[in-house]
């Protein structure tokens, strides 16, 4: 709405002090309302907007839906957008966590999940930890909250040695950072997309922990007294078990 002047000024009305103050108190305190609603561009021209809060609600909103609003779901803690036709949300790949590692962490820090605190990481020495890795996007103390990536590409994380293109990174035995290598392996949370000729940083794109299984190879456990009983050399109990030779593997 517009904004509403506070006297009404006709011939031979006295301009006093109190009320010429008042009037341009008013235009200085709301001249967001001198231009609302749009009826063009508002250009910024390359400057700030300052503490700007877009519209926030519970559900999407049912009207005004031009392509590129931006709307916040309350209910989801994410922002959303509408695209021309509907309603699009990105999941949450940054999050705020605490950092319980007893040390101060930097970014490209390789942290993992604290599964002894709630919405907290951890720093580990462990190669191909399968507990959910992240990245650290800022400086944060111990026993502070901070941002961390979970997924999608980041741009620094810290590798402990030489790393190529495409290598597939774990947890290390070096506390903080990532291993590369060309194997993809139990552990691996990211790929990278840059290179490094040592210890140092590299870009690249996350995802969740991968847990590497395989089929057991033809004729592995081929008649005899392993085809019923237990495996003692392999940990594998067969007593309920039926296993059928489809051709290729062995299936269990």
């Amino acid at each position: 709405m517009a904004l509403s002047r506070l006297n009404e000024f006709n011939d031979g009305t006295a301009l006093t002090e109190t009320k010429l103050e008042g009037e341009f108190d008013n235009i200085y305190n709301n001249p967001l309302t001198l231009i609302s609603p749009l009826t063009g561009n508002l250009d910024f021209d390359g400057k700030q907007a300052i503490s700007l809060v877009i519209e926030s609600g519970t559900s999407n909103p049912g009207s005004e839906l031009n392509e590129g609003r931006l709307f916040y779901r309350s209910t989801m803690n994410i922002p959303v957008y509408y695209d021309g036709s509907n309603f699009q949300g990105v999941g949450r790949t940054v999050v705020t966590l605490t950092n319980k590692s007893g040390g101060a962490l930097a970014i490209g820090d390789v942290v993992i999940l604290d599964t002894s605190n709630a919405s907290s990481v951890t720093t580990t020495t462990t190669a191909a930890v399968t507990n959910q890795p992240m990245v650290a996007l800022e400086t944060i103390a111990n026993d502070a909250a901070g941002l961390f990536q979970v997924a999608g590409v980041v741009g620094t994380l810290d590798v402990a040695g030489a790393t190529s293109i495409g290598d597939f990174l774990t947890t290390s035995t070096t506390v903080k950072a990532a291993t590369g290598s060309s194997t993809l392996s139990d552990g691996t949370f990211a790929q990278a997309l840059t290179s490094t000729g040592g210890a140092g940083s590299v870009t690249a794109i996350m995802g969740p922990p991968a847990k590497i299984t395989a089929d057991l190879p033809k004729g592995y456990l081929d008649g005899g007294a392993m085809s019923n009983g237990t495996d003692t050399t392999n940990d594998i109990d067969f007593t309920a078990c039926e296993c059928r030779d489809d051709g290729d593997t062995v299936n269990i």
